[in-house]
């Protein structure tokens, strides 16, 4: 499989990653309570991604309980067997891909 996405140009690697939570400090345009995740891709050409072929898909995990996620960034793309959120992160440019949830 490894050998079939390269030759077609399809592999996309991490070239870095950061997952920061901003407290919530109150306030109608405070980010607080956010999870912010970010990846940057680059090609099998060490060329940043453009977004144009590439989904990136992360696995949220919450502890029990009931919760309604409102993505600032990306959006939600189903829930895993296990019951963890799905998010489809969103294209920001120069092969970085967000998603910002509360």
């Amino acid at each position: 499989y490894y050998l079939l996405t390269a030759l077609a140009g399809k592999s996309r690697f991490v070239t870095s990653r950061a997952v920061t939570h901003h407290p919530f400090n109150g306030g109608a345009l405070d980010i607080g309570g956010a999870l912010i995740a970010q990846v940057t891709l680059t090609t099998d050409a060490n060329e940043l991604d453009d977004g144009s072929r590439t989904n990136v898909i992360f696995e949220i995990e919450l502890p029990a309980g009931n919760y309604t996620p409102i993505f600032e960034s990306g959006s939600l793309n189903g829930t895993s067997v296990t019951g963890h959120w799905l998010a489809r992160a969103a294209y920001k440019g120069a092969g970085v891909f967000e998603v910002a949830v509360k």
